[in-house]
């Protein structure tokens, strides 16, 4: 599985198309639209209770607020169109994590990996700096991984 819209997978690592996901769609694919975006929805009317801004000002936060609603990963939909994917993996000796932050608004993916693939399997992950390793050790954590090897690159 891949997040970053590009065939390194194929290219670099000589994987087989037909073993990767592009999660969030593919340069390489015409048919795929890309997706973008996050996790953090917000109340269009937060606008209207800021006593602080400026009443001519709330109406155009409120409509920014509402385009950036508009960018939420429906992450949920996103695994249920890919169960194919994700019910394959129950083989997986190793995971193998390099140049992903593990941002929260993955979780949900490497949730249903750990679903298929339980908690005992090995899990390589690769960070660059001490905020990425904190992010991994939170990540290790939420999901339960029993069998971590982190190495700074």
């Amino acid at each position: 599985m891949t997040f970053n819209y590009t065939e390194t997978l194929e290219k670099v690592y000589g994987i087989p198309e037909s073993n990767i996901l592009h999660i969030h769609g593919s340069r390489i694919k015409k048919d795929h639209k890309y997706i973008i975006g996050h996790n953090n929805r917000r109340d269009p009317n937060e606008a209207y209770n800021d006593e602080k801004q400026l009443p001519f000002l709330q109406p155009a936060q409120s409509n920014i607020i509402n385009w950036m609603n508009d960018l939420v990963k429906d992450t949920k939909a996103i695994i249920g169109e890919n169960p194919q994917f994700f019910s394959k993996l129950s083989d997986t000796e190793r995971v193998v994590v390099y140049g992903h932050s593990l941002s929260e608004i993955d979780w949900p993916y490497m949730k249903e990996i750990v679903r298929n693939i339980g908690t005992n399997k090995t899990w390589s992950i690769s960070y660059h700096s001490e905020e990425d390793s904190k992010q991994i050790d939170l990540f290790v954590k939420e999901m339960g991984l029993k069998n971590v090897k982190k190495s700074k690159v």
